[in-house]
């Protein structure tokens, strides 16, 4: 069985073969890094359903709302 993993760690925590899981492993949380194992090649269909990701502004974001205070204190 080939399963992903990422710098962390396995990506899926899996009790079975057939479990339907989340990325709920240690390395869940980072971007797909490769693959352990032996398994089949071929062509997959992944279907992701009610996924999300972190919401964290980026720098520019927090570069406006420091600038739009200062405008408001001043």
């Amino acid at each position: 069985m080939r399963l992903p993993f990422s710098v962390t760690g396995s990506i899926f925590n899996l009790a079975s073969t057939t479990e339907i899981s989340g990325a709920d492993g240690v390395g869940g949380l980072n971007p797909l890094a490769g693959w352990t194992g032996e398994g089949q090649t071929g062509s997959y269909d992944l279907t992701m359903l009610n996924i999300d990701f972190p919401r964290i502004p980026g720098p520019g974001a927090a570069v406006l709302l420091a600038l739009g205070g200062a405008g408001v204190i001043g």
